[in-house]
């Protein structure tokens, strides 16, 4: 196999490979999995510098939460909106009212904590790490043209890759097996 082969073979595994893990962290981030263990994209600076924008947050859910946990919760921006938006801040306090956990929080790059106290039970989850920028390319894949850009036209280019090499073995052996009957011939 010469170097040139050698190098597009080493690039399309290598290709493949990021490929295949964009796939799944894009599902993972739409769907979850189980134990309800989630992925989210990172869209804004308020937890700075402990979660820069664009990272990925790996969220679980636990049965409680402490001062200083960084949660991933649903909440309307004001008291009486009805569209949930999901916010990913540091509990800075914990208060019990009428037999409910309400969550003080705030964004670490904020000045002043969050208007509205959380319920505890609209909290989806601890997060337990992120990786940074990572968040942009999921993001992005999730939006029409990322998902033509990010996971279509690669597949297509692997999976052309692939005839190709399936082509080629197939050639191979055509032309082993017609060597091997002339020998047999001879």
């Amino acid at each position: 196999m010469n170097r040139n082969n050698k190098f597009v073979k080493v690039i399309t595994s290598t290709l493949m490979i990021f490929l295949f893990g964009i796939i799944i962290l894009t599902f993972l981030s739409l769907f979850g999995i189980p134990q309800n263990f989630r992925i989210f994209v990172v869209e804004t600076g308020s937890m700075e510098p402990a979660i820069n924008t664009g990272s990925l947050a790996f969220v679980t859910p636990q049965s409680s939460y402490q001062k200083g946990d960084v949660v991933t919760f649903n909440t309307p921006l004001e008291k009486d909106e009805k569209t949930n938006y999901v916010v990913t801040h540091r509990i800075t306090d914990i208060k019990k009212e009428n037999g409910e956990t309400l969550l003080q929080t705030k964004g670490d790059a904020n000045n002043a904590p969050d208007s509205l106290l959380t319920n505890q039970i609209h909290v989806i989850g601890k997060v337990n790490g992120s990786v940074p920028l990572l968040g942009y390319l999921i993001g992005f894949a999730k939006t029409q043209i990322g998902f033509l850009v990010v996971i279509i036209i690669p597949s297509l280019f692997i999976i052309y890759s692939e005839i190709q090499n399936i082509s080629k073995e197939f050639k191979k052996k055509s032309r082993k097996n017609i060597h091997t009957e002339d020998l047999n011939y001879v």
